[in-house]
């Protein structure tokens, strides 16, 4: 959205979004030691969901709704 309202490349944008949510989510335990000056174990359960979440389902839901319109509407 932000890049769009800025005349951004939304393509590139759209495309780097993923790999930056793996990045966040992996670097977890680091950015708490440099801001918190702690490193706290993150479980692995909580890793997986997160990139279920942020990730996975987005990704496949709109597949499965385009898939769900074309069998609905063969013509188009």
């Amino acid at each position: 959205m932000f890049s769009s309202l800025a005349k951004g490349n939304l393509l590139l944008s759209t495309s780097v979004l993923p790999v930056n949510v793996l990045l966040q989510v992996l670097l977890l335990t680091v950015y708490l030691f440099i801001f918190a000056g702690t490193i706290e174990p993150v479980p692995l359960s909580v890793v997986g969901e997160n990139i279920l979440l942020a990730l996975v389902i987005p990704f496949v839901l709109p597949h499965v709704t385009r898939c769900d319109i074309k069998k609905q509407n063969p013509a188009e």
